[in-house]
């Protein structure tokens, strides 16, 4: 039972590029040409793309305006 536990914390650090559309409220078209200029970095879990929460929060820390 532990092992369910931990195997859900290490998917709760990638979201898909759905997700993480819907959280900037933006496309998926969007989010593949924020791949594409190199802001996100995507991983590949198989067939499934998906991005670190890490990264994610560090690029909206960077983008908020000053």
């Amino acid at each position: 039972m532990n092992n369910n536990l931990k195997y859900t914390e290490e998917s709760q650090k990638f979201i898909s590029r759905r997700q993480l559309a819907k959280r900037w409220s933006v496309s998926i078209m969007t989010v593949r040409r924020r791949e594409a200029d190199g802001t996100l970095t995507r991983y590949m879990f198989g067939r499934d793309i998906r991005f670190s929460i890490k990264q994610i929060e560090e690029v909206e820390e960077n983008s908020k305006v000053k």
